[in-house]
C-alpha cells in the first residue's frame, strides 16, 4: 500500500472517529462547502484540499484529475478554505440546526 493510499485510509478512520464524538447533521439542500470552479482544480498541482482535510471531504480522482466533494463528512474546521492556493473553495457555516453537533459537559 502506497504512502498516499495509507494516508487516505487513516484519514477515513479519523473521520469515522470524529463522527462518533461530534455527530454531523448534513444539510443536503444547502451544502456549506463546495468547489467554485471545478476546471481550476485540474490545473492544481498540490490538491491540498484532498490531502489535508481531516475528515476526507475531498476525494481526488487522478485521470483526468478532478475533485469530488462529500460535504456530509465536513467537521467545519475551515482547513480547505484556508489552504486552497487558488481560493477555489466556497465555505460558509451551516444553517442553524445543521452541521456538527457539539456536546458540552
Amino acid at each position: 500500500m502506497g504512502a498516499r493510499r495509507r494516508t487516505l485510509v487513516i484519514t477515513r478512520q479519523v473521520a469515522a472517529r470524529l463522527a462518533e464524538l461530534a455527530p454531523i447533521r448534513p444539510d443536503t439542500a444547502h451544502p456549506h462547502v463546495a468547489i467554485r470552479h471545478p476546471e481550476a482544480c485540474r490545473e492544481c498541482e498540490g490538491w491540498h484540499c484532498a490531502f489535508l482535510c481531516p475528515a476526507g471531504v475531498f476525494r481526488l480522482h487522478r485521470a483526468p484529475p478532478w475533485i469530488t466533494v462529500e460535504h456530509e463528512l465536513c467537521v467545519e474546521c475551515g482547513a480547505c478554505y484556508i489552504l486552497c492556493p487558488r481560493d477555489n473553495i466556497g465555505f460558509r457555516w451551516p444553517r442553524p440546526g445543521y452541521g456538527v453537533a457539539n456536546r458540552y459537559g
